[in-house]
């Protein structure tokens, strides 16, 4: 790899590592454990907020 290379790699975060998958630009940084926290937050919170509606 030259210098050029190197720094253009360095600029762009183009890092790859043998231990972290690479990502594409894109992509979510959420997993599915995030996803069920949020739903499951919000399903409370409008579960709450029927019940106090009564």
């Amino acid at each position: 790899m030259t210098n050029t290379e190197f720094i253009r790699r360095e600029k762009n975060g183009d890092h790859h590592f043998a231990f972290a998958p690479s990502r594409k630009v894109g992509s979510s940084r959420f997993g599915a454990l995030d996803t069920a926290l949020v739903v499951g937050f919000m399903a409370a919170f409008v579960g709450l907020i029927f019940l106090l509606a009564k």
